[in-house]
């Protein structure tokens, strides 16, 4: 099973939580999923009628969005809004946050 990693030491599933998570690696709240170049963008879920997040999807270059589900299976959807619906179990998209994309790092090999 992988390691994982969680970048607060305040552990929860509320998206209080989540959001101070992801500010601490350099995001910020926006307000929509509309694709920015030079941007990524995230999406939380959450259970409806509750703050407790369900799901979390990170948008692509190409606009389109991922979802990891499981520790293997990558999904790509067009919209954040698919997910979304008691039908699914991702509940409801309660927060965007986005960043400038990183530059990547130079490394020696």
């Amino acid at each position: 099973m992988p390691k994982h990693h969680w970048p607060i030491e305040w552990r929860s599933p509320e998206l209080a939580c989540f959001l101070a998570a992801f500010e601490s690696l350099g995001f910020s709240r926006c307000e929509d999923g509309r694709p920015e170049g030079e941007i990524e963008k995230i999406a939380f879920y959450c259970e409806l009628g509750s703050d407790e997040v369900l799901h979390a999807a990170r948008q692509l270059d190409n606009g389109r969005w991922s979802s990891k589900l499981d520790y293997v299976h990558d999904i790509e959807h067009r919209t954040f809004q698919e997910l979304e619906g008691t039908t699914t179990g991702f509940g409801e998209v309660r927060a965007f946050m986005r960043r400038k994309i990183p530059a990547p790092r130079n490394t020696p090999l």
